[in-house]
C-alpha cells in the first residue's frame, strides 16, 4: 500500500503523447526484432509484455476494439475474454501478432522462458524508444499505466465530462473485475500534460 500511496504524490507527466504513439505504430513493421513487435502491441493494447509474447490472442470487434483473451495474473478470477479498445487499428495489430506467433512460437504458453531470455534487452528497447515521451526512464511496465490513462482521456471524458471513476476504469480495461479496485491504484502512474494532446 505504500508504493501505491507513492505514486499518487509522484505522478509522472505524459508529455508527448503523439510521438509515443507514433513509436508504437512504427515498431509493428519491425522485420528485424520480435522485442520490437511486443513492444508495440502492448503499448497499443495495454497487455502486459508476457501475454503478448505467450498467451494474447485479439478478435477485431469493432474500428476501435478487440475481444482480448489469454490474460496472465488471474489470481482466483474465471476470466476467459473481454472487449478492450485499443490505439491502433485492430486488423493491424492482429495482423502483427499472428506475425509474432510465427517468429517465436517457442514462447506460446512460456512466460518464464520469455522471461529468461528476453527481460534485458527489453528494458533496454524501452527506454531507447520512448525516453522523450513521457517522465522518467521508461520501463516495460510504464507501457500498460500509459495506455490505461490515454484510453481514459481519450473515451471517458466526454465534452469534459466522465462517465466512470478513473479506477473503475482501469480495473475493468486491465482485467481486474469490477470489485478490485486496489489493484487498479497501481496503474495511476501518469497524467497527462501535452498541449498538442486531442
Amino acid at each position: 500500500m505504500q508504493g501505491v500511496i507513492a505514486h499518487r504524490k509522484n505522478l509522472r507527466a505524459i508529455t508527448d503523447v503523439s510521438r509515443y504513439l507514433a513509436v508504437s505504430r512504427e515498431l509493428l513493421s519491425s522485420n528485424s526484432s520480435y522485442l520490437d513487435l511486443v513492444i508495440g502491441l502492448a503499448a497499443l493494447s495495454g497487455r502486459r509484455t508476457a501475454e503478448i509474447a505467450c498467451s494474447a490472442f485479439m478478435k477485431r470487434v469493432s474500428d476501435h476494439t478487440v475481444l482480448f483473451s489469454g490474460q496472465l495474473k488471474l489470481k482466483s478470477r474465471q476470466l476467459s475474454s473481454y472487449t478492450i479498445p485499443v490505439l491502433h487499428n485492430p486488423e493491424e495489430l492482429i495482423n502483427t501478432l499472428a506475425k509474432l506467433r510465427l517468429a517465436k512460437p517457442e514462447f506460446v504458453g512460456n512466460s518464464l522462458k520469455f522471461h529468461d531470455n528476453a527481460s534485458k534487452n527489453l528494458n533496454y528497447k524501452v527506454k531507447k524508444y520512448y525516453t522523450g515521451c513521457f517522465d522518467g526512464a521508461p520501463k516495460p511496465k510504464d507501457l500498460r499505466s500509459i495506455y490505461a490513462e490515454l484510453c481514459f482521456a481519450l473515451f471517458c471524458e466526454k465534452g469534459g465530462v466522465r462517465s466512470i471513476a478513473k479506477n473503475q476504469y482501469f480495473s475493468l480495461l486491465l482485467g481486474h473485475g469490477e470489485n478490485d479496485l486496489s489493484t487498479s491504484d497501481a496503474y495511476v502512474d501518469f497524467y497527462i500534460n501535452d498541449p498538442n494532446f486531442k
